[in-house]
């Protein structure tokens, strides 16, 4: 099928005086889908994927804007809901960049207090940054934390908690030559 300008596909539905109708028009520099439940201006619809008799939504995007993943009726600007009998342990969503030539990952998981098992996890080329876990504990350099807050790396390891309010600082630092707790 070949095509110059725009396509303009309807559908007759149930009501007999409404037709869903799906689109695509190309402008200049863009081709824009687009659906509505006519061909008036201003009328809107979701576009929705999937099966051929729609007994599995697999993504919806509304007429206003929200993306939802397992989901009909997403309440954010981007909802991905896992099917409850879904224990595969996939991601739920997963953000991956590759700017300045390495790999970095952002994972967040579904629903999970289990403390083996990661709720976000974010890594680099090198690895896992940060993890927090189902039990609510963040590891910084390890996946596997044992405290609320665990920072762990090869070599002499810092964190800082700063009042920019009154210039106060508090330094703890673990390394090979021992530990130290101080204030600056």
């Amino acid at each position: 099928l070949g095509v110059d300008g725009s396509v303009v596909i309807g559908n007759q539905l149930s009501t007999g005086t409404t037709t869903g109708t799906f689109r695509a028009v190309q402008s200049t520099s863009s081709v824009y889908l687009q659906t509505g439940l006519n061909t008036t201006t201003g009328s809107s619809a979701d576009l929705v994927f999937s099966n051929i008799n729609a007994s599995n939504e697999w993504m919806r995007l509304t007429a206003g804007g929200r993306l939802g993943i397992g989901t009909s009726d997403p309440g954010a600007k981007l909802q991905v809901n896992q099917d409850a009998s879904d224990q595969s342990g996939g991601a739920a969503i997963k953000a991956i960049g590759t700017a300045y030539a390495t790999n970095k990952t952002i994972h967040s998981y579904m629903d999970t207090t289990n403390s083996n098992k990661s709720l976000f996890y974010a890594e680099n080329g090198s690895g896992v940054v940060m993890n927090v876990n189902g039990a609510g504990q963040v590891g910084i350099g390890t996946t596997v934390p044992t405290r609320d807050l665990e920072v762990s790396r090869a070599g002499p390891a810092y964190i800082r908690a700063v009042d920019t309010s009154n210039s106060v600082n508090l330094d703890v630092l673990a390394a090979s030559s021992g530990g130290w707790i101080g204030t600056q």
